[in-house]
Protein backbone atom coordinates (compact mmCIF):
# COMPACT_ATOMS: atom_id res chain seq x y z
CA UNK A 1 0.00 0.00 0.00
CA UNK A 2 1.73 3.05 -1.16
CA UNK A 3 0.85 6.45 1.61
CA UNK A 4 -0.50 9.11 0.64
CA UNK A 5 1.91 11.66 1.24
CA UNK A 6 3.79 10.14 -1.00
CA UNK A 7 1.29 11.60 -3.67
CA UNK A 8 1.72 15.04 -2.58
CA UNK A 9 5.73 15.30 -3.12
CA UNK A 10 7.19 15.89 -6.29
CA UNK A 11 8.65 13.78 -8.74
CA UNK A 12 12.86 14.07 -8.04
CA UNK A 13 12.46 13.36 -4.12
CA UNK A 14 9.40 10.77 -4.87
CA UNK A 15 12.10 9.25 -7.46
CA UNK A 16 14.90 9.36 -4.76
CA UNK A 17 12.68 7.79 -1.76
CA UNK A 18 11.69 4.90 -4.06
CA UNK A 19 14.99 4.18 -5.05
CA UNK A 20 16.60 4.12 -1.89
CA UNK A 21 13.91 1.85 -0.10
CA UNK A 22 14.08 -0.64 -3.08
CA UNK A 23 17.96 -0.45 -3.20
CA UNK A 24 18.43 0.87 -6.64
CA UNK A 25 19.99 4.27 -5.70
CA UNK A 26 22.48 6.09 -7.20
CA UNK A 27 25.06 5.11 -5.01
CA UNK A 28 28.94 4.25 -5.54
CA UNK A 29 28.30 0.80 -5.15
CA UNK A 30 25.56 0.64 -7.10
CA UNK A 31 27.03 2.46 -9.51
CA UNK A 32 29.98 -0.06 -9.39
CA UNK A 33 27.37 -3.12 -9.49
CA UNK A 34 26.22 -1.96 -12.83
CA UNK A 35 29.57 -1.17 -13.78
CA UNK A 36 29.32 2.50 -14.47
CA UNK A 37 31.96 3.39 -12.10
CA UNK A 38 34.95 1.62 -11.09
CA UNK A 39 35.37 2.75 -7.04
CA UNK A 40 33.01 1.66 -4.70
CA UNK A 41 33.73 4.69 -2.48
CA UNK A 42 31.94 7.33 -0.31
CA UNK A 43 32.03 10.39 -2.95
CA UNK A 44 31.36 12.88 0.12
CA UNK A 45 33.89 11.23 2.55
CA UNK A 46 36.70 8.72 2.85
CA UNK A 47 34.64 5.46 3.60
CA UNK A 48 35.16 3.01 1.56
CA UNK A 49 32.06 1.83 0.36
CA UNK A 50 29.47 3.87 -0.24
CA UNK A 51 26.10 2.14 0.41
CA UNK A 52 22.49 3.13 1.25
CA UNK A 53 23.07 2.53 4.54
CA UNK A 54 26.61 4.08 5.14
CA UNK A 55 24.48 7.40 3.25
CA UNK A 56 21.32 7.49 5.26
CA UNK A 57 23.13 6.55 9.23
CA UNK A 58 27.38 7.24 8.60
CA UNK A 59 28.14 9.77 6.52
CA UNK A 60 30.12 12.43 7.84
CA UNK A 61 29.20 14.47 5.30
CA UNK A 62 25.60 14.31 6.10
CA UNK A 63 25.91 14.38 10.23
CA UNK A 64 24.22 18.33 10.62
CA UNK A 65 21.75 16.80 8.10
CA UNK A 66 21.59 13.39 10.09
CA UNK A 67 21.17 15.16 13.30
CA UNK A 68 18.34 17.20 12.74
CA UNK A 69 16.83 14.20 11.52
CA UNK A 70 16.84 11.54 14.25
CA UNK A 71 15.84 14.75 16.60
CA UNK A 72 12.41 15.18 14.54
CA UNK A 73 12.81 10.69 15.04
CA UNK A 74 12.62 11.17 18.86
CA UNK A 75 9.86 14.02 18.97
CA UNK A 76 7.70 11.44 16.83
CA UNK A 77 8.44 8.35 19.68
CA UNK A 78 10.19 6.85 16.60
CA UNK A 79 13.37 4.74 17.97
CA UNK A 80 16.80 5.82 16.45
CA UNK A 81 18.96 3.32 14.32
CA UNK A 82 21.62 1.76 16.01
CA UNK A 83 24.68 0.06 14.73
CA UNK A 84 23.79 -3.36 16.07
CA UNK A 85 20.37 -3.43 13.62
CA UNK A 86 19.90 -5.20 11.42
CA UNK A 87 18.13 -3.41 9.13
CA UNK A 88 17.23 0.02 10.37
CA UNK A 89 16.58 1.64 6.86
CA UNK A 90 13.71 -1.24 6.18
CA UNK A 91 12.35 -0.17 9.38
CA UNK A 92 11.95 3.81 8.79
CA UNK A 93 11.31 3.66 5.20
CA UNK A 94 8.23 1.48 6.12
CA UNK A 95 7.09 3.36 9.36
CA UNK A 96 4.24 5.42 8.60
CA UNK A 97 4.99 8.41 10.91
CA UNK A 98 8.47 8.58 9.90
CA UNK A 99 7.82 8.98 6.20
CA UNK A 100 7.75 12.78 6.23
CA UNK A 101 10.64 12.83 8.36
CA UNK A 102 12.39 10.53 5.65
CA UNK A 103 11.23 12.61 2.83
CA UNK A 104 12.46 16.12 4.47
CA UNK A 105 15.58 14.73 5.43
CA UNK A 106 16.71 13.64 1.93
CA UNK A 107 15.13 17.31 0.90
CA UNK A 108 17.74 17.99 2.95
CA UNK A 109 20.76 16.22 1.48
CA UNK A 110 22.08 14.97 -1.96
CA UNK A 111 21.46 11.30 -1.12
CA UNK A 112 20.15 9.69 -3.85
CA UNK A 113 21.68 12.28 -6.78
CA UNK A 114 24.16 11.30 -9.35
CA UNK A 115 27.65 12.27 -8.55
CA UNK A 116 28.44 15.26 -10.43
CA UNK A 117 25.25 16.82 -10.28
CA UNK A 118 25.49 20.96 -10.98
CA UNK A 119 24.61 23.08 -8.20
CA UNK A 120 22.08 24.78 -9.79
CA UNK A 121 20.07 21.50 -10.76
CA UNK A 122 20.73 20.35 -7.06
CA UNK A 123 19.10 23.89 -5.91
CA UNK A 124 15.75 23.66 -7.87
CA UNK A 125 15.32 19.98 -6.97
CA UNK A 126 15.94 20.90 -3.57
CA UNK A 127 13.50 23.76 -4.03
CA UNK A 128 10.71 21.61 -6.17
CA UNK A 129 11.14 19.42 -3.12
CA UNK A 130 10.22 21.25 -0.15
Amino acid sequence: KIEKALFSIRKLLAKRFFQLKLGHAITAQYLNRIGKIRSKACWWCPHSNQTISHLLFECRHWTPQRRIFYKELAKADIEIPIMAEIDPKDRLFNHKKGLQLILNFLAATEIGLRPGTDNLKITRARQADR
